[in-house]
């Protein structure tokens, strides 16, 4: 769900967002954009083209490593890094080639074997758990050369877990901090420290970070402290953008010896918001949660929602898109269950699966004190059904069902369902009546499983005289 609000009114709404349309039969790995082009990269590299065929340009043999591949391109290279695993190149005159030049063979030597590589300034910057060390430039053999003194070790005494680039300037993340470089006048290795611009904050995983709006958003903490997810301001500041919520959830689903199958992130830009979601936990259990910035930005707080699969309440599957690439202007995802999807906000279901969507809050805690409820009615936009003749079918009559918890959402009964309205019915309305009393605050909670577009405006309370 998204909200936001309209010039300096308190009026707001909340709608879908965005569905996931499913491409049928074709596969999905780590979707990367390359010269224009859609590419999918697991055990093998496959080229999906605008009409969705797809061509397996080839194999990647012995990929071995621990966790998605980190794929980088310098405009004439693509590179291809299985963390700890094989690490490849691919252009359009060689095809596939495994990196075996020496340079780069020794670094695959060292502890953890070469964990990751990213693209900055032309020059593709790869990464151990210790040491940063670069290509040479793309006018130079495509970029896909290697000098042995091309390299920095930034950390003493912490783990580099990822290198990133924003606004040309290479961010190095470790455990417990960040140092970030510019591009170097002197010297062996292409970038230097940038002084004083580094922050006492590492990554949870070195899957938890995306570029987002003209910034950096993460997942981590310093030194003895909680993960939490922060956004980079420039010039050594960091802001946390996670409420109290969103940080226990971290502390319960993140599990730092199993980052490489159970982490996730991404970061788009649809229909004029920001979105920036993390997964954790494993593909059984895990949840996804996702930072709407455009909305965050009008409320002035930070809105956070949760995606997730099934119908049904005692149903649910956790979400599984593990990337999003745009291409052929549109935006693609990767699903660990459902292959490749095109997202678009005229869908209303997921995968051919229609999510559950809830909203909740406590609208009338009137000061803890009691109060009698006479009516509740969601203002929404009405005449959503679908137009088909059968009544019966999905969609065509949708409705929404109001739950109510007196004990601060412990437990929930529910007061009725109501028709959002059949296809054209403009004047359908969502109305509750004699909800009773409440001891010292109600919290309602509302949810809609159909397949049709929901936009929710407003709530509206009538009380019995004297509350």
């Amino acid at each position: 769900m998204q909200e936001q609000t309209e010039g300096t009114s308190t009026r707001g709404y909340l709608s879908y967002g965005f569905g996931i349309e499913d491409i049928e039969g074709v596969g999905s790995g780590t979707l990367y954009n390359f010269q224009g082009e859609l590419y999918s990269v697991t055990a093998a590299l496959v080229k999906i083209a605008q009409d969705h065929t797809e061509t397996t340009i080839g194999n990647l043999p012995s990929v071995g490593g621990e966790g998605a591949p980190f794929v980088a391109d310098n405009g004439e290279t693509l590179a291809i890094v299985f963390p700890g695993g094989y690490s490849y190149f691919y252009d359009t005159e060689n095809g596939i080639v495994q990196i075996t030049d020496p340079a780069f063979q020794a670094y695959e030597g060292e502890e953890g074997g070469v964990r990751g590589v990213v693209r900055v300034s032309g020059v593709f910057v790869f990464w151990t758990k210790s040491t940063l060390f670069s290509g040479s430039i793309a006018t130079d053999n495509k970029g896909q050369d290697f000098d042995a003194l091309d390299f920095v070790e930034p950390f003493l005494d912490d783990d580099i877990q990822r290198g990133i680039n924003l606004r040309d300037e290479l961010y190095v993340f470790g455990n417990d901090r960040c140092r970030p470089y510019g591009v170097a006048v002197t010297g062996s290795f292409p970038f230097a420290e940038i002084g004083g611009a580094g922050f006492d904050k590492g990554l949870a995983s070195p899957y938890a970070i995306q570029r987002f709006d003209n910034s950096l958003v993460f997942v981590g903490g310093g030194q003895n402290e909680q993960s939490n997810v922060w956004r980079v301001l420039g010039a050594g500041a960091v802001s946390k953008i996670s409420t109290p919520f969103i940080d226990s959830k971290i502390a319960d689903l993140i599990n730092p010896e199993e980052w490489h199958y159970s982490t996730s992130s991404f970061a788009f830009n649809f229909d004029g918001h920001f979105y920036f979601g993390f997964t954790f936990g494993s593909i059984l259990t895990g949840e996804t949660y996702v930072y709407d910035a455009t909305s965050s930005a009008i409320k002035g707080r930070h809105m956070w929602h949760r995606r997730k699969y099934g119908a049904l309440a005692d149903d649910i599957t956790p979400w599984t898109v593990t990337s999003i690439t745009e291409a052929y202007g549109k935006f693609y995802t990767s699903d660990y269950y459902g292959g490749l999807g095109r997202i678009d906000k005229d869908i209303y279901t997921e995968y051919g699966v229609t999510p559950e969507r809830e909203f909740s809050g406590y609208y009338l805690a009137n000061q803890r004190r009691p109060v009698f409820i006479d009516r509740v009615e969601l203002i929404c936009e009405s005449g959503v059904g679908k137009e088909w003749l059968n009544r019966h079918m999905v969609g065509r009559t949708p409705e929404i069902e109001l739950w109510i918890s007196d004990d601060g959402g412990r437990t929930f009964n529910s007061a009725g369902s109501r028709q959002l309205g059949v296809f054209q019915d403009y004047t359908a309305r969502t109305v509750w009546d004699a909800l009773g009393y409440s001891e010292q605050g109600r919290l309602f909670k509302f949810t809609c499983s159909a397949p049709v577009k929901q936009v929710f405006l407003k709530l509206l309370a009538t009380l019995e005289e004297g509350n």
